[in-house]
C-alpha cells in the first residue's frame, strides 16, 4: 500500500463515490474474508465487523490511499477488524454465551488437534510454494483457493476471462511442481 502525496482535500462525497464503487467491485470477497476469519464464537457479529471494514475502507480512500492490489489489501482490512472484535469481546467476557470460545479456529472443526496440526502444515507448505510463483500467477492461485471462480478472478484481476484461466490453470500447474519440488504429493 503507498499513500499519495495530499494535494487538495478529497471531498467526503468523493471518498464516498469511490466506496460505493470499491465495494461494487469487491464487496462479496470483503464478506467472504470477513466470514473466514471470524470464530465461531463471533459469528452472530459478522455484519457488524464487516460494516467497521467498510468504514475503515472508507477512511482509507478518504485520506486518498492508493490500493494496489485490492484482494490482498481487503484481505487485510477484513482480518484486522476481526481482530480487533474478538480483543473487545475479550475485554467484556460477560458477552459472548459462555460456552464458546473465542480463541477457537475459524469456522474449522477444532474436534481433532492432529488434523488441524496437519491442515496448518500443508497451508503452510502451500503458501511457501506460491511464494516462488510469478506476481500474476500467484494472485490468480490464491484466488482459486479462495473460491473464486474464473469470471470473479478475472474481474479482480483486471483481466479478461481468457487470461484469468491461464493465469489459474498454469499457476497451479506450477504449484504443483513447487510442492513436488518440497515432497509435498497428493
Amino acid at each position: 500500500m503507498r499513500r499519495e502525496l495530499p494535494g487538495e482535500p478529497t471531498a467526503e462525497g468523493d471518498a464516498e463515490r469511490r466506496l460505493e464503487e470499491f465495494l461494487g467491485r469487491y464487496g462479496p470477497l470483503l464478506r467472504r474474508a470477513v466470514q473466514a476469519a471470524c470464530p465461531r464464537a463471533l459469528s452472530r457479529q459478522v455484519d457488524d465487523i464487516e460494516q467497521e471494514a467498510r468504514i475503515r475502507l472508507w477512511r482509507a480512500l478518504r485520506a486518498e490511499t492508493t490500493i494496489q492490489d485490492p484482494a490482498s489489501y481487503l484481505y487485510r482490512v477484513a482480518v484486522t477488524a476481526t481482530i480487533d472484535a474478538v480483543r473487545r469481546a475479550r475485554a467484556r467476557p460477560e458477552d459472548p454465551a459462555p460456552d464458546e470460545r473465542l480463541d477457537e479456529a475459524p469456522r474449522g472443526d477444532a474436534s481433532d488437534p492432529e488434523r488441524d496440526a496437519q491442515a496448518r502444515q500443508v497451508t503452510n507448505a502451500v503458501d511457501r510454494a506460491a511464494a516462488r510463483l510469478s506476481h500474476d500467477r500467484r494472485r490468480a492461485v490464491l484466488l482459486h483457493l479462495q473460491g473464486f471462480n474464473v469470471a470473479e478472478i478475472a474481474r479482480l484481476i483486471g483481466g479478461t476471462h481468457a487470461r484469468a484461466r491461464n493465469l489459474a490453470y498454469r499457476g497451479l500447474a506450477d504449484l504443483r511442481r513447487a510442492l513436488a519440488e518440497d515432497g509435498i504429493t497428493r
